[in-house]
């Protein structure tokens, strides 16, 4: 890991410990509400730290797993009015590039998706469902390329993503958690064949509502 990301990685922990001991509920703000979200539009700002990731490589029958050194992700979500405890909304995500253990070349994805978050259970800290479904463009450096062939092109494909959050409400807005599974696919092209792409990893989400 490098020392960039280490300190990236310490920072968003001193940030998330300093945000939750920071949250307060109050009863006058336009948040303190029967749901942890203001019922109107919302854009939400997020952090991710993205680890235990794997880099699944496909052609025809053959596959090969390697591991993705850690990395940080970040979103930006717009949520629409509530339905029925769901809020449903359109999202970006931007991927720093990341390297494949023991190869020098980076790669990134990044999707652009609709959403959906469902709290059932109207409880102090606000726990949520989140999933995500969407395309992504799927990018690379010449490095990264050239692992492959001289002439190669770099497609995206599907994603999606699923998991658990919870929203607790400050004087200005919220602070939200989340822990996510993630998954990204493309597709890599040279003359000589097509492979097929998965990127999954786990993310460490903190997030803030306004």
């Amino acid at each position: 890991m490098s020392n960039v990301t280490r300190s990236v990685i310490i920072g968003f922990l001193l940030l998330s410990f300093f945000a939750l001991s920071e949250a307060d509920e109050d009863s006058s703000s336009p948040y303190f509400d029967k749901t942890p979200f203001k019922n109107s539009t919302m854009f939400i700002l997020k952090v991710n730290w993205d680890t235990r990731a794997k880099y699944r490589l496909k052609l025809a029958n053959l596959r090969s797993y390697q591991r993705v050194n850690q990395s940080i992700s970040a979103n930006f979500d717009v949520l629409f009015k509530e339905i029925e405890r769901i809020r449903w909304g359109i999202g970006a995500q931007y991927q720093l590039p990341r390297s494949i253990s023991g190869l020098s070349g980076k790669f990134n994805f990044m999707p652009i998706y609709a959403h959906m978050i469902a709290y059932p259970f109207l409880e102090n800290d606000f726990p949520y469902i989140v999933a995500r479904i969407g395309y992504n463009l799927f990018l690379g450096d010449n490095v990264f390329r050239i692992d492959y062939d001289n002439d190669t092109t770099l497609k995206g494909g599907l994603y999606y993503a699923y998991g658990v959050g919870t929203a607790r409400r400050l004087k200005t807005g919220l602070v939200l958690t989340e822990i996510v599974l993630s998954f990204n696919k493309g597709f890599i092209e040279t003359p000589e064949a097509q492979f097929d792409i998965k990127y999954s990893r786990l993310l460490f989400t903190l997030g803030y509502g306004f």
